[in-house]
């Protein structure tokens, strides 16, 4: 049985893409922006909420 399927190469570019879609979809409130920063910041960035938010 042969199969159709198509399988994806998971690039940097393409977790870029999906997270920048979310984005625009997902407007986070201040409160998961806030938890989103310091995720961010245990991972070693020193950039604020604002920042973030214009990026």
């Amino acid at each position: 049985m042969s199969s159709n399927r198509t399988l994806m190469d998971w690039t940097p570019e393409v977790h870029e893409d999906i997270l920048i879609a979310y984005q625009k979809t997902l407007k986070p409130n201040p409160a998961q922006l806030a938890t989103i920063v310091a995720s961010l910041h245990e991972m070693g960035y020193t950039f604020t909420g604002s920042a973030l938010k214009y990026a």
